[in-house]
């Protein structure tokens, strides 16, 4: 099974995460919290199309018992599954 398809993202936008993961778009990546119930991560993504914007925060959320998903970006694409920085943090935590 894919990452693709344990996160529900489309694949052109894996395609463009792990593009940015290879670009060294990934400037931070790391557990923030962990406890009984969920684990979180952070990571700060530049942008594919501007590497002097801000970074785009994205948080993954997986709740232990039920191994639910949350993620978040703050790119225009936010949770859904064409965001290319939540596939790019997803790729690197992989890898």
């Amino acid at each position: 099974m894919t990452i693709s398809k344990i996160f529900a993202l489309d694949g052109e936008s894996m395609k463009k995460g792990e593009d940015l993961v290879e670009c060294h778009h990934i400037m931070v990546c790391g557990i923030i919290e962990e406890n009984a119930r969920k684990m979180t991560i952070l990571a700060l993504c530049l942008s594919g199309s501007n590497i002097n914007d801000l970074p785009h925060n994205v948080t993954i959320s997986i709740i232990k018992e039920t191994s639910e998903i949350e993620r978040h970006c703050s790119c225009t694409a936010g949770a859904g599954a064409h965001c290319k920085h939540i596939a790019a943090a997803l790729s690197y935590i992989y890898e």
